[in-house]
C-alpha cells in the first residue's frame, strides 16, 4: 500500500522515488508520505476525499459522486 502511494505521489509530482524515498523520515515514514500527498491534492480532489472518508465502506458510484460533490 505505502509503495502505491510512494508511486502515486511520485507521478503527481513528476519526481523520482529514489528522490521521493531519500526524503522520507526514519521515523513514520508512511505518515510522512500520506501527509505529502494529501497536500499535493486539489480543492476537487481533497473535497470528493472527504466525501469518501465520511461514506466509508459503503461505497459510491462514480455518478453518485458528481451528483454530491458536483464535480467532474
Amino acid at each position: 500500500t505505502y509503495l502505491r502511494f510512494a508511486i502515486a505521489y511520485m507521478l503527481e509530482e513528476g519526481r523520482s522515488l529514489a528522490d521521493i524515498v531519500s526524503q522520507l523520515p526514519t521515523n513514520e515514514p508512511e505518515k510522512y508520505l500520506i501527509q505529502q500527498i494529501l497536500e499535493s491534492l486539489s480543492g476537487r480532489q481533497r473535497s470528493i476525499l472527504d466525501l469518501l472518508a465520511v461514506i466509508g465502506d459503503a461505497g459510491l458510484s462514480a455518478e453518485e459522486i458528481v451528483d454530491i460533490t458536483k464535480q467532474p
